[in-house]
C-alpha cells in the first residue's frame, strides 16, 4: 500500500479519536465539530507543509498561527 495513503487512514483515524476524545469529555456537540475542525485543517496544513506532528518545531508552529491568521481563521 501507498505510503500517502497509510497517512491520510491514520490521520483520519487519528481524527476519529480526537472526536470520540471530546464526545467523551462531554462537549457539547457545536464545541465538538468547532475542535474538530480546527484539528482537521492543522493536519491538512500539515501535510500541504510536508511535516508530520513528530517532527514539529516551535517555528512550525508560529507558522501555523500565520497561516491561520492570514486566512482569517484567528486572530
Amino acid at each position: 500500500m501507498d505510503k500517502r495513503v497509510d497517512k491520510v487512514g491514520e490521520g483520519q483515524a487519528k481524527l476519529a479519536d480526537y472526536w470520540n476524545y471530546l464526545k467523551s469529555r462531554g462537549y457539547r456537540l457545536s464545541t465538538c465539530r468547532g475542535y474538530h475542525l480546527s484539528a482537521k485543517r492543522f493536519m491538512l496544513w500539515l501535510e500541504k507543509e510536508g511535516l508530520s506532528v513528530e517532527e514539529l518545531a516551535y517555528a512550525d508552529l508560529l507558522k501555523w498561527v500565520g497561516w491561520q491568521q492570514g486566512n482569517g481563521l484567528s486572530s
